[in-house]
């Protein structure tokens, strides 16, 4: 399957905003899709907002 523009627009959005997570993408195939990353970056940003919740609650 051959991704369209916007699929293609929105598969590098995903992988920057990873990379700007401090995830680096090695590899991409077939199996690295946009509901994949998209997930992955959401549970990114909730352990880092969660991690930021807990050490501010503690001063």
């Amino acid at each position: 399957m051959v991704p369209t523009t916007d699929q293609a627009e929105r598969y590098s959005w995903w992988i920057n905003e990873l990379e700007s997570l401090g995830l680096s993408i090695k590899k991409t195939n077939e199996f690295n899709d946009l509901n994949e990353m998209r997930s992955l970056t959401q549970i990114i940003k909730q352990s880092i907002y969660l991690e930021y919740k807990v050490g501010t609650s503690n001063q």
